[in-house]
């Protein structure tokens, strides 16, 4: 079930990134972390961690606020140190905010994490959780022989590369000949 809530949550965020892109016009439309599928782990990390909060925590709120966007910072900043140490690149900088830890969360954000944190954890959760436990096995299995496959061969060219612009392999595919 952890894997599901992993790649719901990592697609969600894809989503999100994308829509937020959109809107404020970003020089990063697309938002890749993987070569292929359409994730940002950073979220589904995030969900794993806010998931795995007391149930006490969820009844109060305003507690599920500030505890689910402090566990969603700390998962953005570890994945942020993780890749800018691992592959020498940034998928986010918030270096232009007050407050921010090494351009890789901020006050600011970390109170939109806690807004996604507790609508995540009160509302959507509850709805996808019974459609998540309907998966049969086999396909978890190939979802994660998928998602090790990508994650390797994304990291290696991350690796190599040391910008996520690698990642966008679809860049002159509609091009004009």
């Amino acid at each position: 079930m952890n894997l599901w809530i992993f790649l719901t949550y990592s697609f969600f965020g894809f989503v999100l990134e994308v829509v937020y892109a959109r809107l404020t016009r970003s020089e990063k439309p697309d938002r890749k972390c993987l070569l292929v599928l359409p994730l940002c782990p950073v979220y589904g990390l995030a969900a794993l961690g806010i998931l795995a909060l007391p149930k006490a925590v969820e009844a109060v709120p305003l507690l599920l606020f500030f505890a689910g966007g402090g566990v969603a910072a700390l998962a953005e900043y570890a994945v942020g140190v993780f890749t800018r140490y691992a592959f020498g690149v940034d998928f986010w900088d918030y270096s232009m905010f007050k407050g921010n830890i090494h351009g890789l969360v901020c006050p600011l954000f970390a109170l939109f994490w806690g807004a996604l944190a507790a609508a995540g954890r009160l509302w959507l959760h509850p709805a996808v959780s019974p459609l998540l436990e309907t998966l049969p096995g086999w396909l978890g299995a190939a979802a994660a022989a998928a998602l090790a496959v990508d994650v390797t061969v994304s990291a290696l060219l991350l690796r190599r590369r040391r910008d996520p612009a690698c990642l966008r392999w679809y860049d002159g595919l509609l091009q004009p000949l």
